[in-house]
């Protein structure tokens, strides 16, 4: 469970530090919506993957509360997302290169999204 937590970590020291870089490089306040796919299970159960998943997107939800930046942040929840794939009749699930990730954005109107395994 060490590694489980040293990932998570890992993931939000880099959220974080690109959530700070945007705010750096911004001159004028902006609104981006973030979308937290499901991870998906490399080494570990689907059920750990979905825990994994959940912790994230609280994590994220908890920076973006705590944040100061200038720019804000909505995190896209996930019976949101759940609506819209079900819309689209696909699922939260094998989503883990650039292309799938822009096109899960675009459905979900999100400018930020983050995937991983």
């Amino acid at each position: 469970m060490h590694r489980v937590q040293w990932i998570i970590l890992t993931v939000i020291v880099h959220l974080t530090t690109l959530l700070a870089a945007q705010t750096a490089f911004s001159q004028e306040a902006n609104t981006y919506r973030i979308a937290v796919l499901d991870l998906q299970p490399i080494g570990v159960s689907q059920i750990e993957a979905r825990a994994l998943s959940e912790k994230l997107r609280s994590s994220v939800s908890q920076l973006i509360e705590t944040g100061d930046s200038k720019d804000k942040y909505t995190l896209v929840e996930r019976s949101q997302m759940a609506k819209t794939f079900e819309q689209f009749d696909i699922q939260n699930t094998g989503c883990t290169d650039i292309s799938c990730a822009v096109e899960f954005g675009k459905m979900l109107s999100a400018e930020r999204i983050v995937i991983g395994q």
